[in-house]
């Protein structure tokens, strides 16, 4: 995929790219901004746009490892919101842009026009010439995909990396799925607890050898379960939160441990962690909450089998009617046949 996606980013074109989550598409983003000559001009010469702070460290991150010190600078890199408002506050000079490149640019540019349709309006009347336009998304249903290419060039080139292949889907094929299903009488949290230790005795996909990540649908679930979880697992398991109410230290935190990869432990989310982050050590993902659509459950069940290595993803059902919600992901073509078990 890089290969393919470098090769048309590198040569100036406006891409959109679509590959699976894990596939390494942060690359195809910020290289090709570094890899020309750089202006005179202490200007950013591209803005790296995502649709959050945690996702917008992780690529500082990326840069720094690949970009020489001096380099690092052409590239500012944000959400849509905070780059508007250094914009707004005159300490960001579009004047000098050549390319905007937009990850996760499904949740950044759909939808009603916000921060991110805002922000490339205002690069590209501010750019000294047309912009390169860089997208990158997971997953796309045809609606998003429409929305995207109105904010591309018609020349533009398109890239759907391994899907319509043979065995080709939204989810790498090292991705192993499993649904629990359970009865509404049974408490979601024993079924949860039960599931990890469980997979603490697992060999297979590494999970025994990996942190855990678990979704919930909102701050306050996801609060309840950490605690429940920090009471009943070992006291060498790390039990961490990474949701919308935790602060900026307590994010980076979580962050600085869950993403080693040798980490180990409990790491309890909100969606907040659905989009791009890459934890190289998460071997499982549980899904605590039942997700609405299926681009929710590609980005989360996406944070596991990364880089080619394999990963379990568990999603709890509760009662017959989530039972039947859920088997929409099983008609969906691009989701792989997964297991089942039930309690």
């Amino acid at each position: 995929m890089q290969a393919e996606a470098l090769g048309h980013a590198l040569a100036g074109r406006d891409l959109l790219l679509q590959a699976q989550t894990g596939s390494g598409k942060t690359l195809v983003l910020v290289l090709p901004p570094l890899q020309r000559a750089p202006r005179a001009a202490r200007q950013p010469e591209a803005l790296v746009v995502v649709p959050t702070e945690a996702l917008a460290q992780q690529h500082v991150g990326v840069i720094d490892a690949i970009a020489a010190p001096a380099d690092g600078g052409r590239l500012a890199v944000g959400s849509a919101e905070a780059l508007l408002r250094r914009v707004d506050a005159g300490e960001l000079d579009l004047g000098g842009l050549r390319t905007i490149a937009v990850d996760e640019a499904d949740a950044v540019l759909c939808g009603a026009p916000g921060p991110g349709v805002a922000l490339l309006e205002a690069a590209a009347a501010a750019a000294p010439a047309p912009l390169q336009r860089i997208f990158a998304a997971a997953h796309l249903t045809d609606e998003r995909l429409i929305e995207l290419v109105a904010h591309l060039p018609a020349d533009h080139a398109l890239l759907r990396h391994g899907f319509g292949a043979a065995g080709g889907g939204v989810l790498v094929p090292t991705c192993r799925q499993v649904y629990h299903f359970f009865t509404a009488a049974k408490a979601k949290a024993d079924v949860l607890l039960r599931v990890l230790r469980s997979a603490a005795g697992d060999a297979r996909d590494g999970v025994a050898d990996g942190a855990t990540l678990v979704f919930c649908a909102d701050g306050a679930t996801a609060e309840a379960v950490r605690a429940r979880l920090a009471a009943e697992l070992p006291a060498d398991a790390p039990v961490a939160a990474l949701h919308a109410a935790t602060t900026a230290d307590e994010r980076r935190g979580a962050l600085a441990l869950f993403g080693a990869p040798d980490a180990r432990g409990v790491l309890v989310a909100d969606g907040l962690a659905t989009r791009g982050l890459d934890l190289p050590g998460v071997r499982h993902v549980v899904l605590y909450d039942l997700p609405t659509d299926v681009t929710t459950y590609v980005h989360a069940a996406g944070r596991t089998a990364r880089r080619g290595e394999a990963g379990l993803v568990t999603c709890l059902v509760q009662n017959r009617g989530q039972q039947q919600a859920f088997s929409q992901f099983h008609s969906h073509l691009a989701l792989q046949r997964a297991d089942s078990a039930w309690t």
